[in-house]
């Protein structure tokens, strides 16, 4: 359909990274499928690259369903506080919040707040589970969140199951100015394909659950030789589109 083909536009202006992107997108619009059928989706995303190259424009433009015609919201930063960073995440359902901008900075304190604050947000959604307690205060207990998290940033960061909590994206290559300027020009193209694309999903509702269900069990009985959390990741992504 036209729908799809102008969304296409829009995933192809850095193809490797929006396919990614729009893949997480898809499967957290389609978050209570997972949840009711296998497992809820608990996957984040970090894309990084050089500084200058719409990271983060891309991925607000791209990621953004609702509410396009009165202009693509700016996203939040990672210098805010922790208990402040997953209020908003526990704030959005079923959509991809997207968290700039982790990038080197003169204050190392200020580089390590921003760091802390993006493993604690990966480590909500990846365990499911908000802490009891922030740096000393009791925070009450909630429900896993209902968003998918992307990252965006200019280094890799985590070690260990850190990393496996982050799927990386690496942008390579910067994408155009013009035809992303174009794009935006366009902001009700996005909003549109997810209009008839949520249609599609809750017509389908049963036959999705019945999929994911044979897919999963496929990838259970599977060793892909890597992290538990990867090959739950690999799932996600690779079953949503």
């Amino acid at each position: 359909s036209e729908a799809a083909a102008e969304m296409m536009t829009v995933v192809s202006l850095s193809p490797d990274v929006g396919r990614v992107i729009f893949s997480h997108l898809l499967l957290y619009i389609m978050r209570k499928a997972y949840q009711d059928a296998v497992i809820a989706p608990c996957c984040s995303l970090l894309l990084y690259g050089g500084s200058g190259q719409f990271k983060t424009t891309f991925s607000a433009f791209l990621t953004q369903i609702h509410n396009r015609n009165k202009g693509i919201l700016k996203p939040d930063r990672l210098n805010a506080s922790i208990p402040a960073a997953i209020e908003l995440v526990y704030q959005k359902s079923d959509c991809v919040v997207v968290l700039d901008d982790l990038c080197p900075r003169d204050s190392k304190k200020t580089m390590a707040q921003q760091e802390e604050t993006l493993l604690e947000i990966a480590r909500i959604i990846a365990d499911g589970t908000r802490p009891a307690k922030i740096r000393g205060h009791t925070v009450p207990r909630k429900e896993p969140p209902s968003c998918g998290v992307l990252f965006t940033g200019e280094y890799l960061i985590g070690t260990g199951s850190d990393a496996a909590r982050l799927l990386p994206i690496r942008l390579a290559t910067p994408i155009d100015e013009v035809k992303l300027r174009e794009c935006q020009a366009k902001p009700l193209v996005v909003s549109t394909f997810f209009h008839y694309y949520i249609k599609w999903y809750i017509e389908n509702y049963t036959t999705i659950q019945d999929s994911l269900k044979k897919w999963w069990e496929k990838y259970t009985h599977t060793d892909f030789g890597v992290h538990r959390r990867l090959q739950e990741t690999h799932f996600f992504l690779n079953t949503a589109n």
